[in-house]
């Protein structure tokens, strides 16, 4: 690893301070308080070629900005964009008592409480401030970086100031975007027989690509990682530890992501200075192989230890085998090689119209383009580069010739021949699990990591149902609902969020003061700049950084829900639940994403999720996607003997078809009864206004307070149903009838609540119509069994 001095740390620290976190409010003091707190902290404050190249890739430049005559100054009415939505968002109901609150001495306490903590460490100290910046004042992840272009956070902008220090050459910035990308996932995660071998696949990739993650942080800082997101990352924390560094509680606004939960994506995006980028991309390759080879020589030691059958050769030979690295890298373009370079690799690019437009934005007083100008083009030719690479599917050439013997296959589907026999017993039962080299590895993974982690089985999730709540005091071993649930979850289209397809034009990153001056005196230029869409590395971050938020929030949501949290990696959600909570806990972690009307309670902290925003403690803390990001659910709802693999897959399965079918922001349960039978349900999590969710849990309360039989909802599916749904009022009338029918000895009170649950049924089966193309009556009523089994089970 390339080795770094004192100074080169302290130029890092004084970079990602070069604007203190109150510029926002203070801005025509806000280099002095710079200043003052370089002096404090031993630093020599600078702004270099570095600051004005993270300026030019976090926002377009705009005109009258060198004039101080015709400056657009923004000095009241201070907005903050939510950077997915476009809305603005209100920061606080009094700036003046902000003001106060957020006054410069204790501002410079806080910083001079860490320089004590390391007086002669300026690494360590570098690291702590990083690690902390988005905590140390309170809305620092909501102030903007610009006041005329809100919709990024000063910390964005500083992170990726320090992240170029590395990347100056004289009076330029020379750097490049790696990206790598480790595999396979999906087939690494699914074979699985156990909950721990479930966990242990997730857990596996990231722990591999974090050993990545953590070479680059410590020879560069951990703000040259843009994707993913790392702080209140427990890997990070354990690095931080070793060092020496510890995050100050009183500090601390997040849950602490557990240890044992695998929370990373198998991909990362960083920048590194050009002269060093091959070198980088070797060293991160290195790290992970490295970790791969430890985890497999540990392997092998701990099962010649047993007297498991066990075929060293083919093991060996295995372990080269996985994980497939695809990494690619991209210099960020030069003005000089700008439009040559972006017409190579894209067509129809609109690339000279954008530089013309640079062009007019720089004779109307506005700022020269640099290499950071193109941001946008250079991150979608690496992200195209490192595609083209990992859909060439590479195989290592790889043989299983024993002398004539024929080995069996792997038990898990690997692909590959067992090469060791795992005898374990379980509930007096001898369990036979023939593996291969990674299956192996999966299965030791918590022994070797001194992992600690709680192995529910899939009969202890499904004991949790509300049905069983009296099975341990009435000494019964049958189950009255003996099913569980693997949830998977996926944000949606999360491709073009990420490539900014989906983001903001550029009128809805600007202030609106910045809007009326440019459509009132420049309205050609304005119409030019208005629709388009800019894609920076501050979005990228902060896209990172919602979906880590989001990520640490996650596993209290399944764990209040009685359910075991086995992946959280971003936008992607794989757990285990007791079947008759699964639907709410994926309808909560739905509105958790969008920000939509949810509060949790964890370690004596509120979070409230509302409007896109994550209040903790009832203040403004950090944007969520908001309420154009949507996610989709797939659900496999099975009996707790059923083979796990199968669950999961099963659910994969349904969340493809829940964006597929069902047209995204929709979940679908696949749920397979004890016979083999497989029923297929789903639908929009809102429709024509419904929470369908929420509905369907107030039907099912409904239907157990009136007495309402199963027989009677198959009574509504008769022969003529489809029929009568095509008329409302026919349709009204016979759920009427048959709902009627059902109920025995009504008095008054319970008339009106008959009545009610009717009119409730009717509703929902009319709405669930405009779900998709082929919604139906007959598939709204199957919905409602569905749930109705998944709360109580059989009932046989």
């Amino acid at each position: 690893m390339i080795q770094r001095d004192e100074n080169f740390w302290k130029k890092k620290l004084s970079a990602i301070l070069h604007d203190p976190l109150t510029k926002a409010l203070n801005i025509s003091a806000h280099e002095k308080i710079s200043k003052d707190l370089a002096e404090k902290l031993g630093l020599e404050f600078q702004r270099g070629p570095e600051d004005t190249t993270a300026s030019a890739m976090d926002r377009i430049p705009l005109p009258f900005e060198k004039s101080r005559e015709k400056q657009i100054k923004i000095e009241q009415n201070l907005e903050f964009l939510h950077p997915f939505s476009g809305e603005v968002v209100k920061l606080f109901d009094d700036p003046s008592a902000l003001r106060e609150i957020l006054e410069e001495k204790p501002l410079f306490d806080r910083f001079e409480e860490f320089k004590k903590k390391f007086p002669d460490n300026f690494e360590k100290l570098y690291h702590l401030v990083w690690w902390v910046l988005p905590y140390v004042i309170p809305y620092a992840q909501l102030l903007p970086a610009d006041t005329r272009v809100p919709n990024h956070s000063i910390v964005d902008h500083l992170d990726t100031t320090s992240a170029l220090v590395p990347c100056v050459e004289g009076n330029r910035v020379k750097a490049s975007l790696i990206a790598m990308q480790i595999g396979p996932v999906q087939e690494t995660i699914v074979q699985a027989r156990k909950t721990r071998d479930l966990w242990a696949g997730s857990y596996l990739i990231s722990y591999l690509i974090y050993g990545a993650l953590e070479k680059l942080g410590l020879g560069l800082g951990f703000d040259s990682i843009i994707y993913p997101y790392l702080r209140n990352v427990s890997f990070l924390e354990e690095t931080m530890r070793k060092l020496g560094i510890n995050f100050p509680n009183e500090l601390a606004k997040l849950p602490k992501m557990s240890d044992k939960v695998a929370c990373l994506p198998n991909v990362f995006v960083a920048v590194v200075p050009s002269s060093e980028a091959d070198e980088w991309i070797k060293e991160c390759e290195k790290a992970i192989l490295d970790r791969w080879n430890q985890l497999a020589v540990k392997t092998e030691s701990s099962i010649l230890q047993t007297t498991m059958d066990f075929d060293l050769d083919s093991f060996d030979r295995q372990i080269n085998l996985f994980p497939t690295i695809v990494k690619a890298r991209f210099d960020l373009i030069s003005l000089s090689e700008a439009l040559k370079k972006v017409k190579r690799f894209f067509k129809g690019s609109d690339v000279e119209a954008y530089a013309q437009m640079l062009k007019e934005i720089q004779q109307r007083d506005g700022y020269a383009p640099n290499e950071g100008s193109y941001y946008n083009y250079s991150y979608r030719i690496l992200v195209s580069k490192l595609t083209a690479l990992k859909n060439q599917r590479l195989f290592k050439p790889y043989e299983e010739i024993r002398n004539g013997r024929i080995l069996e296959a792997d038990d898990f589907g690997a692909g590959v021949k067992a090469c060791v026999e795992f005898v374990e017993i379980f509930e007096n039962e001898e369990k036979r699990d023939l593996l291969g080299a990674v299956n192996a590895v999966k299965r030791k993974l918590p022994e070797i990591l001194q992992k600690d982690v709680r192995y529910e089985s899939t009969r202890d999730i499904a004991q949790r149902n509300v049905a069983n709540e009296d099975l341990k005091a009435s000494g019964e071993d049958k189950m009255k609902n003996p099913y569980f649930a693997v949830l998977m979850m996926d944000g949606d289209e999360m491709g073009k969020w990420v490539s900014g397809e989906k983001a903001p034009n550029v009128d809805q990153t600007f202030h609106s003061k910045v809007k009326d001056r440019l459509e009132d005196e420049l309205p050609e230029l304005w119409e030019k700049l208005r629709a388009r869409k800019l894609i920076q590395p501050s979005y990228h971050r902060q896209l990172s950084r919602t979906l880590g938020i989001f990520s640490s929030l996650v596993e209290s949501v399944v764990e209040r829900n009685e359910g075991m949290l086995v992946y959280c990696g971003g936008d992607d959600v794989l757990a285990l639940l007791p079947a008759d909570k699964a639907l709410k806990c994926a309808n909560e972690l739905r509105k958790l994403f969008r920000g939509e009307g949810i509060g949790l309670e964890v370690d004596g902290h509120k979070y409230e999720a509302e409007n896109g925003i994550l209040h903790v403690d009832g203040k403004r803390f950090a944007p969520l996607m908001g309420e154009r990001a949507t996610i989709s659910a797939g659900i496999s709802v099975v009996h707790h003997k059923f083979p796990l693999q199968v669950a999961v897959k099963l659910a994969r399965e349904a969340e493809e078809k829940a964006k597929e079918d069902y047209g995204r922001d929709s979940f679908v349960v696949h749920f397979v009864r004890r016979s083999g039978q497989i029923t297929e349900v789903g639908s929009k999590w809102k429709v024509g206004g419904l929470d369908v969710v929420e509905e369907l849990e107030c039907l099912f309360n409904l239907m157990i307070e009136l007495n309402v039989s199963r027989r009677s909802l198959y009574k509504l599916l008769s022969d003529d149903i489809q029929i009568l749904s095509q008329d409302e009022s026919v349709l009204q009338k016979f759920v009427h009838y048959v709902i009627r029918r059902s109920i025995h000895g009504e008095t008054e009170e319970k008339k009106e609540k008959v009545k009610m649950f009717a009119n409730r049924i009717f509703t929902f089966l009319n709405n669930y119509k405009l779900c998709c193309k082929d919604s139906n009556v007959e598939k709204a009523l199957e919905l409602i069994l569905a749930f109705r089994t998944m709360k109580r089970g059989d009932e046989r």
